[in-house]
C-alpha cells in the first residue's frame, strides 16, 4: 500500500511506507509525494526541512524541538531555532511526522507518522509507542459504532514506566 522514500544523497529513512522521492538526483531537492490522507498532494521538501527530518530520525525517540535543533545543528551550523519550529509544523502539517503532547509538557515529536498511540510517563517525561497488540487501532470499527468518520487519531496515554515503578519500591 505505501511506498518507499529514497533520498540517494543521504540515506533512506526508517518510515519507509509513508512517501516518496519523484525523479531525484544527486544534489538536488526531492519532491515529496504523499501516500496517505483524502487527496495526494505533491511538494517541495527543502534542504533544511530534509536535515531537520534526519535529526528527528537520528535521535530515535520523541524529542522536542530543542533536541532536535541541536542535532540538526550538527550538520548545518546555520539553521535556527525558529526554523526548526516551523519545519516541524510544516512536516507535521503535511504527516509526514506526528506531534505528540504530553499532558503539559512541551511537545515532542514522533519521526513515524502513520497512526499509533503514545505511553507517557508522569515521572519521568519518556515518550513510547504504544504496543499496538493492546490496542484496537481500527478506527474504522469506531466510525461503524459512533456515525463519526475520522480523519486522524491521538492518543497519549498518561502513567508511570516500569523503571520508575521499581525506583518507587
Amino acid at each position: 500500500m505505501g511506498v518507499a522514500l529514497q533520498i540517494k544523497t543521504v540515506r533512506e529513512f526508517r518510515f519507509l511506507d509513508r512517501i516518496e522521492t519523484l525523479g531525484m538526483e544527486t544534489g538536488t531537492v526531492p519532491i515529496i509525494e504523499s501516500t496517505l490522507g483524502p487527496s495526494s498532494s505533491s511538494f517541495r521538501i527543502t534542504p533544511k526541512r530534509r536535515t531537520i527530518l534526519i535529526a528527528l530520525q537520528d535521535l530515535a525517540c520523541h524529542p522536542p524541538a530543542d533536541a532536535i535543533y541541536l542535532k540538526a545543528k550538527e550538520s548545518d551550523r546555520s539553521i535556527s531555532l525558529s526554523t526548526v519550529y516551523r519545519a516541524l509544523d510544516w512536516l507535521t502539517d503535511k504527516g509526514l511526522i506526528q506531534r505528540v503532547e504530553p499532558g503539559g509538557g512541551a511537545a515532542r515529536y514522533c519521526g513515524n507518522p502513520t497512526p499509533h498511540d503514545h505511553l507517557y510517563c508522569i515521572a519521568c517525561g519518556e515518550v513510547i509507542n504504544a504496543p499496538t497488540e493492546v490496542f484496537d487501532t481500527s478506527m474504522s470499527k469506531l466510525e461503524r459504532v459512533s456515525g463519526w468518520r475520522f480523519r486522524s487519531r491521538k492518543v497519549v496515554l498518561e502513567g508511570k514506566c516500569p523503571s520508575c515503578i521499581e525506583a518507587e519500591r
